[in-house]
């Protein structure tokens, strides 16, 4: 003879299941999990048998199932539809796990950013850099021009982990004419490596470089200096100047605080 089952009590089932006793009356007046026995007294008791499908209710709600969704699938439950179900969630999850991985690097990025710009001084110095792999907007009218839009919604659409703070490229002869607001080119760069349709943002090569303290609109004074440097120095420089954001607008209110990195692309 099969040992009788043992039942339990809203609270007891509550507590074994990590969840309140109001979710559990919710639950119910909704029809999506009913008790196995209500009492004359009007106590509802539950079954051990339950702890299976109440979790898995959990994990569809986990993954943003919305409740009035999951009860209609409960109601017509079907191995068929479970097997449907299943493969919605995995998809949906995966989108989402890509979402939170994308925002993990990003923020790993933004806070090797402010170490490096913390360590940042005033000095102009030549170092040898690798490629910076993202996505490159293609026409002038991109680059914070009038079709910024469409690229942006490319970085926006793109299966890339990138980090979406925009940076830019520069080229040197309008540099020299002053004209420092002029970009060759803006871009979005890759989070680690050089997947599969990330594009060579910045080359690697050897670059003259230094850390630009204060607002954007200074910024040629510090450009000024590094010529000043490269003619010194006797530095034949390159078609390209670069533009990296490290402390922007999110990090700090006072512009005086923005740090920004600036490479000369030597030949």
């Amino acid at each position: 003879m099969p040992q009788e089952e043992k039942l339990l009590t809203t609270g007891q089932f509550a507590r074994a299941a990590r969840t309140t006793k109001e979710t559990l009356f919710h639950y119910d007046r909704i029809g999506l999990f009913h008790p196995v026995k209500v009492g004359e007294n009007g106590y509802r008791y539950y079954s051990p048998r339950q702890f299976g499908v109440f979790e898995d209710i959990q994990n569809l709600q986990r993954m943003n199932m919305e409740l009035a969704d999951i009860r209609r699938y409960m109601d017509a439950r079907s191995p068929e539809k479970f097997v449907d179900l299943l493969g919605r969630q995995i998809a949906a999850t995966e989108r989402e796990l890509h979402r939170l991985t994308d925002s993990l690097a990003d923020m790993q990025m933004a806070l090797q950013n402010m170490r490096e710009a913390a360590a940042a001084d005033g000095e102009v110095f030549v170092t040898e850099l690798p490629a910076v792999y993202g996505l490159r907007s293609h026409r002038a009218s991109e680059a914070f021009g009038r079709d910024f839009p469409d690229f942006w919604a490319r970085v926006m659409d793109s299966d890339l982990l990138t980090y979406n703070i925009l940076c830019s490229a520069l080229c040197l002869s309008d540099i020299r004419a002053g004209e420092c607001d002029r970009y060759a080119y803006i871009y979005a760069q890759v989070n680690g490596g050089s997947p599969r349709g990330a594009e060579v943002a910045r080359p690697a090569g050897r670059y003259l470089v230094a850390y630009h303290h204060g607002p954007y609109a200074s910024i040629p004074a510090t450009y000024r200096r590094m010529l000043a440097f490269a003619e010194t120095h006797h530095l034949p420089l390159g078609r390209l100047a670069f533009e990296e954001y490290l402390l922007y607008e999110i990090a700090a209110h006072n512009r005086e605080q923005l740090v920004t990195k600036l490479l000369f692309q030597l030949a």
